[in-house]
């Protein structure tokens, strides 16, 4: 009989045993797999973190390697030299490329060709039959003129010490008499075998290109130092002649713009507006190295008053048009104009009428009505009403309020960073300052909101942000930066530097001073408008990684400085108003020059359309002088600097014009061509690579002119943008 086997648990231990463990082993080394990616993904994370701090600082580095060049323009050899720029960050060695924008650093000044200056220094149009001199010289010095010269009468040097040197040809239809030397022998007259130059005889019959003009009347002188001229069309000689002929000496600004005198005054002696006092001073075009805001009058430049074409916009400037009988005589006192610039039709500034054109006016001409601001009725963010442009003076202060932004670290006295009582004064008693510690990799900021409105009857003349700040360990400073915004959509990045820091500056530092000056003008802030919705944004970041750590930072104070014009005086900057006050009466009609100063021969019978005498008087006019039916009169001592900047097209010129001793260019000249010395700001992107991938790409434009409009590259950098890539 076969027996059964028996069936029991005996065994069964050990296979759950080997189960367990099997199962486990599975589970560990899925576990430590997952720990190795995880180790790994940290480890990337660190080095991720690492090469955008690095690529951050380098892009920080190669803003301030090329600030204060020329690097970037895309219209010369200076286009980004230097690049790639490379520096080690954070254990990393990053290389910054720089590509310049399409409009980074272009000419802004206008070429000097034919096209936009006479061909000859001087063109004289009086005939040899006239009994009129083309060319009269008299004083006993040596007088330059630098270009060609040609008189379809004479050219005289009647002193008999004097020579007359012309850096050019010299033709005359005429006799050419006294000492006259050419830098191109021989001379072209009459009496010295003629062969004159053809192709510069011709009246080239240059246009004003004004089409009408707002009537427009004389101004009184005020209290103010500055008397403002507005472009438009003048009739009232007498009222010129009491203004400037010696009951006035002030500053008369004539702002840019096309002018027309034609005086009507009943007695024709008025017509003649005279400059009289030596204490008065006449400048035309866009101001330049003086401020027409400032609260006294400052010292005027001379020459250099007004921006010509070689200075960067804005540079708009005046052309001053003569018609009938109306003139310029200057006994005393100091005038400089400056012409529009063009690159494409001459450059005026004084313009006599050769054909009448237009429809006469009839009936009194009436001017524009009188502006006279008053204050808004709407009350200020405190309540109380707002101040109008008188009750506040030129400088006005806003210092907005203060709230700690979104994930900031903590503030305390965060109502202290918000003290500016005047310009760059933070200090109170008992002194407050609002103070945050920035968290290793961290970032600390401040929203500064609600700054207010500009008073009613006030324009803008410029905008400072004021800042006094300080960051410790400086070292632990991954950056500190502004945004501004408005409702207009306006947004301005600023970072600053962490080195090469002139006073001013926007800089990272562990002290306090000096205040740091931030000009937001030029960035867009420059009008009441730009002040709808304005905030700014104070943030500074900590380093992270092996390097880093956590930054203390203190804030005494942040606010705005504008400086103020009255809305009757209207800013220079960014662009002067080239707009006369709306309504009165307009005119077409331009009347030919007539009476005295068609009138011949010159100078024993007729007029002078400029004429200039006396010890005390400066003239100097940067633009092109046309008038073929007038004479031109020049007699002045003492002179220190050109009188006519790109040549005369003239009736006839006498001159009896004695240099300086320290003075020896040229009276009179035409500028040979040349390119432009203006640019505009440079505008690049900056791309940042590490270990060969692109980390940082950042859009930054240097502002590379002042308030002024100078040329000063690195005055100013705007980040317009800043695009972190993983």
């Amino acid at each position: 009989m076969t027996r059964g086997r028996r069936f029991n648990d005996q065994g069964s231990a050990l296979v759950l045993a080997l189960v367990f463990l099997s199962l486990f082993g599975v589970l560990i080394a899925a576990m430590l797999a997952f720990a190795e990616t995880s180790f790994r993904a940290t480890s990337g994370v660190r080095s991720q973190a690492r090469a955008i701090y690095g690529a951050d600082g380098a892009v920080e580095g190669a803003i301030q390697h090329m600030r204060y060049s020329t690097n970037g323009r895309a219209s010369d050899g200076s286009n980004c030299a230097g690049f790639p720029f490379t520096m080690p960050v954070n254990g990393n060695s990053v290389s910054v490329a720089c590509t310049p924008q399409s409009d980074s650093g272009l000419p802004a000044g206008s070429n000097i060709t034919n096209v936009n200056k006479p061909k000859p220094a001087i063109l004289t149009l009086a005939t040899s039959g006239s009994g009129e001199d083309g060319i009269y010289q008299s004083s006993n010095a040596l007088l330059k003129i630098k270009g060609d010269i040609y008189s379809h009468s004479t050219v005289v040097n009647q002193a008999s010490k004097a020579i007359f040197s012309v850096e050019g040809n010299v033709s005359a239809d005429g006799n050419c008499n006294g000492t006259i030397v050419s830098s191109t022998p021989p001379l072209h007259c009459a009496n010295t075998g003629n062969g004159q130059d053809s192709t510069e005889a011709a009246d080239p019959n240059y246009i004003h290109g004004v089409s009408s003009l707002s009537y427009q009347a004389v101004p009184s002188c005020g209290s103010s130092w500055l008397v403002n001229f507005y472009p438009g069309w003048y009739d009232n000689g007498t009222a010129m002649r009491a203004l400037m002929g010696g009951g006035c000496n002030k500053v008369f600004w004539f702002h840019p713009g096309d002018y027309l005198f034609d005086f009507t005054d009943a007695d024709a002696a008025t017509h003649e507006w005279l400059v009289g006092n030596k204490d008065v001073f006449v400048t035309g075009g866009t101001p330049k190295g003086w401020d027409p805001a400032a609260v006294t009058q400052p010292t005027m430049p001379f020459p250099g008053s007004c921006k010509t074409s070689a200075d960067a916009a804005p540079n708009d400037g005046v052309q001053f048009v003569f018609a009938n009988d109306s003139r310029l005589h200057i006994s005393g006192g100091t005038m400089e104009l400056c012409a529009k610039p063009s690159t494409t039709q001459q450059q005026i500034a004084i313009y006599g009428v050769k054909t009448t054109a237009g429809t006469p006016p009839t009936g009194t001409p009436s001017p524009a009505p009188t502006f006279t601001p008053t204050p808004s009725p709407t009350p200020s963010p405190t309540g109380t009403p707002s101040p109008t442009c008188a009750s506040v003076g030129t400088n006005y202060y806003l210092p907005g309020t203060a709230a700690a932004e979104s994930g900031s670290s903590t503030w305390t006295n965060l109502s202290g960073s918000k003290n500016l009582v005047s310009a760059g004064d933070f200090n109170e008693s008992p002194e407050v300052d609002a103070t945050t510690t920035v968290p290793k990799a961290g970032a600390g900021g401040i929203d500064f909101g609600s700054f207010g409105t500009i008073p009613a009857g006030c324009s803008v003349t410029s905008v400072t942000l004021f800042l006094r700040h300080s960051e410790s360990p400086n070292a632990n400073v991954q950056n500190v930066k502004l945004n501004v915004k408005n409702a207009a959509g306006l947004n301005i990045n600023k970072t600053a530097s962490k080195s090469s820091c002139a006073s001013g500056d926007f800089c990272s530092d562990t002290s306090l001073d000096p205040v740091d000056k931030i000009d937001l003008t030029l960035s867009g802030i420059n009008s009441a408008a730009s002040f709808a919705g304005l905030t700014v944004n104070y943030d500074v970041g900590a380093q992270g990684g092996t390097n880093g750590g956590p930054v203390t930072e203190t804030l005494d104070g942040l606010g705005l400085k504008i400086v103020l014009a009255s809305s009757g005086t209207p800013s220079p900057s960014p662009s002067p108003t080239a707009s006369p006050p709306p309504g009165g009466s307009s005119t077409n009609y331009f009347r030919a020059e007539s009476g005295c100063i068609t009138q011949a021969p010159y100078p024993t019978s007729g007029c002078a359309l400029v004429k200039t005498d006396g010890a005390q008087t400066k003239l100097s006019i940067q633009g092109t002088v046309y008038a073929p039916l007038a004479a031109l009169d020049i007699a002045m001592t003492n002179v220190s600097t050109q009188i006519l900047g790109r040549g005369a097209v003239i009736r006839l010129v006498r001159l009896s014009v004695t240099p300086s001793t320290t003075y020896s260019g040229p009276m009179i000249e035409v500028p040979a061509d040349s390119p432009s010395t203006a640019y505009t700001n440079r505008h690049v992107t900056l791309t940042a690579t590490v270990a060969g991938d692109v980390r940082l790409r950042a859009l930054v434009r240097f502002v590379d002119q002042d308030p002024t409009g100078a040329m000063s590259p690195g005055y100013g950098v705007v980040v317009e943008a800043w695009s972190v890539l993983p």
